[in-house]
């Protein structure tokens, strides 16, 4: 489990040349982490924001959507949203940062069959691909996932609390 400040030292450490981020309440401060170190960044909105702090009950949730979403575009380089309902909050607000990209593949473009051995050997050491997760759980822990091996279900499980 980590918070804020040793986040903050492991994206550090890790010296990404981009993020992305899909967290919009604990994980929005990594959009001015990245800008204020030239690294790429991209929020991924799948759910109205408006509509998430509505289920919390916050009062005057709208104007503090639109706050909190103007103040997101300005600090990620990209906006992405999966829907047309996700991007109507930041296309209200004129982001020019905003795309909109459904989620899916395209196997015409993306085909397994068209996988180029060459490339694939030339990215990836030994046939492992290594990945680091941040990923933010309740009560605003997180777990940081750097073995290539154990699905990221698995991890999750033995971070969250045991129950009896």
């Amino acid at each position: 489990m980590a918070g804020r400040r040793e986040l903050t030292r492991l994206l550090d450490e890790l010296e990404p040349d981009r993020i992305e981020v899909s967290d919009r309440a604990t994980l929005r401060w990594t959009g001015a982490w990245a800008r204020q170190r030239g690294v790429g960044s991209m929020m991924v909105s799948h759910e109205s924001l408006a509509g998430l702090l509505g289920v919390w009950g916050m009062p005057k949730r709208d104007a503090l959507a639109d706050r909190l979403n103007r103040r997101t575009a300005e600090t990620f380089d990209t906006i992405v949203c999966t829907t047309a309902f996700a991007a109507a909050e930041f296309r209200r607000l004129g982001v020019p940062n905003l795309v909109e990209l459904p989620l899916g593949v395209d196997l015409d473009e993306f085909h397994p069959q068209r996988a180029d051995p060459a490339v694939r050997a030339r990215y990836v050491s030994g046939g492992v691909v290594w990945s680091e997760v941040i990923d933010n759980l309740p009560e605003g822990r997180y777990v940081i996932w750097r073995d290539p091996v154990t699905p990221l279900t698995e991890v999750v499980q033995l971070a969250l609390p045991t129950t009896t």
